[in-house]
């Protein structure tokens, strides 16, 4: 309960990924996490701040590339220990009231949904956005800073201070996304049956 609490303060201070009033998905957390074995590997500094130590350059080129005509669909969220391993432990699994967003880019915006048990279906907010290229950090106005540590033509890697522990310090998790074409993503939109008048995308 303790963390829970902590966890709410932590959301409201717009540190981490959007919330919603929703449990995860079946489909979503049925993820083997134990086969994510992720290239990127992870420290902590003094402050007890994670960071990852082969982090990805991406440019803001790449950056434009990667995300035309393309989504990300949620994978995993992998807890990182205090050693900076990347565990087999996923955050969602155990978790109600929080449920992991996918996102995609169109009309210059970055687009988030998932399901709501608050509604009882799919939903969808939009955003604006901006990367920079120096940080890697990309932010969505509003909504949330994600900082990009890989980036590749099949998948995103986010490092994410995702919650608390019972004694208030900060729990880092490594976070992958499926990066969709845009057929697939098509295919994603119209079966979670989100209506998009037009998909004009980046």
């Amino acid at each position: 309960m303790k963390r829970n609490k902590v966890m709410a303060s932590l959301l409201v201070g717009g540190t981490l990924m959007g919330v919603s009033a929703c449990n995860t998905t079946k489909e979503q957390t049925k993820q083997n996490t134990s086969k994510v074995v992720p290239p990127v590997t992870f420290a902590f500094n003094k402050k007890g701040e994670c960071y990852a130590k082969n982090k990805q350059n991406i440019s803001a080129e790449e950056f434009e590339r990667l995300t035309k005509s393309a989504g990300w669909e949620w994978q995993s969220s992998c807890m990182i220990d205090k050693n900076g391993n990347v565990t087999t432990a996923d955050f969602y699994q155990s978790i109600v009231g929080m449920s992991p967003i996918n996102y995609y880019f169109s009309d210059g915006q970055c687009h988030s949904f998932f399901f709501s048990n608050a509604t009882g279906q799919n939903v969808k907010y939009d955003y604006d956005y901006r990367f920079d290229p120096k940080t890697g950090i990309l932010d969505i106005k509003g909504h949330a800073r994600l900082n990009i540590v890989r980036m590749t033509e099949d998948e995103v890697g986010i490092l994410e201070r995702i919650s608390c522990d019972a004694d208030g310090k900060p729990e880092y998790a490594y976070t992958v996304y499926n990066r969709l074409d845009e057929q697939t993503l098509m295919g994603v939109l119209m079966q979670r049956r989100l209506t998009v008048k037009k998909l004009i995308l980046k």
